[in-house]
This record gives C-alpha cells, structure tokens and sequence, in this order.
C-alpha cells in the first residue's frame, strides 16, 4: 500500500513538471532519435539542431559536449548553437539570461539562440516552435531559433515572419535555425 501511494506520488509529480514544449507530428517523432540531416546551398550535409532532441544516450552526450561547426556559403565556419548545453554551473545560468554572443573565425560576432530559456508559459509555446532573423555586426541578417528572443521592438517584428523549411535525408521538412547556412 505504501509503495502505491508512493509511486502514485511520483507519477503525479513528473506530470506537473513536464515541459510545455509541445512535441506532437509523426514527422518528430520520426526524428527524435537524431540530429537531423540538412543540405546547404552547396550540397553540404550540416547537423542541425534539433530542439526536441533526447536527452540520453552516447550520441546526446557527444552533442552536449562540444559546438557544432557549420560552413556559411562564403566559406566562413560559424558556431552553431549547442542543443544539450549542460544545464548546470555559471556559463549556463549566463545563458538561459541572456541572448548568447558566439564567435566565429572571422572574428564576427553573432546572436545565438538562447538554450536556457524558461520551457512554460505561453510565451515559451510560441517561441519554440518559430525561427526569426536576427543580424550579425556585419549587417547579415541570419535566421535564428526564437528560442528567447525578446519579443519586442520593430527590429524583431519585422525580422519574426519567415521561418526556414529546410528538408531533412527522409524527405521531411523540417524548421531548423540558419546559423551560417
């Protein structure tokens, strides 16, 4: 009987704390297992990102680990964002703040995606689902994921209404983040 109530108990809580991110379509649930495939321009297979991807498992952990270096048209390899982000210490509570300032090997600085930000409210329900434009220093507007991006100012209303179908190896499309595309 105790037991029962226990695991009652537990079940009850896992429901409560379970993301709003909403996870629905055959099509992700076909590609929950991987990060998804893309072709850039010119015919160059990218790992994107992939929002809903599993949180277990080696091939997770390796993406958790490390940026993703992606090759723009022009030859300039950017750092895409890091999906599995260890949710843990300093660097990470900086980045579920804030808009993230990454890097690139010209020196250029670009807004990456927030992975940290908050998975409830209906803010964050219309935020995961719908890339948006963001600019680089260098006045190069790059689809982004709206995955924090303060809903605010004409720059982001202008910038919010033209999400990216890119398709996957399997002949899905998908909606996947620009960075460097």
């Amino acid at each position: 009987m105790k037991f029962s109530i226990s695991l009652i108990a537990l079940v009850a809580s896992l429901t409560t704390a379970a993301p709003t991110f909403k996870r629905d379509g055959a099509a992700y649930n076909a590609l929950a297992e991987n990060p998804t495939q893309v072709e850039s321009n010119d015919e160059v297979d990218l790992l994107a990102p992939r929002i809903g991807y599993k949180r277990d498992g080696a091939a997770y952990k390796a993406l958790a680990e490390n940026p993703t270096q992606v090759e723009s048209n022009d030859e300039v390899d950017l750092l895409a964002p890091r999906i599995g982000y260890k949710r843990d210490g300093a660097a990470y509570k900086a980045l579920a703040e804030n808009p993230t300032q990454v890097e690139s090997n010209d020196e250029v600085d670009l807004l990456a995606p927030r992975i940290g930000y908050k998975r409830d409210g209906a803010a964050y329900n219309a935020l995961a689902e719908n890339p948006t434009q963001v600019e680089s220093n260098d006045e190069v507007d790059l689809l982004a994921p709206r995955i924090g991006y303060k809903r605010d100012g004409a720059a982001y209303k202008a910038l919010a209404e033209n999400p990216t179908q890119v398709e996957s190896n399997d002949e899905v499309d998908l909606l996947a983040p620009r960075i460097g595309y």
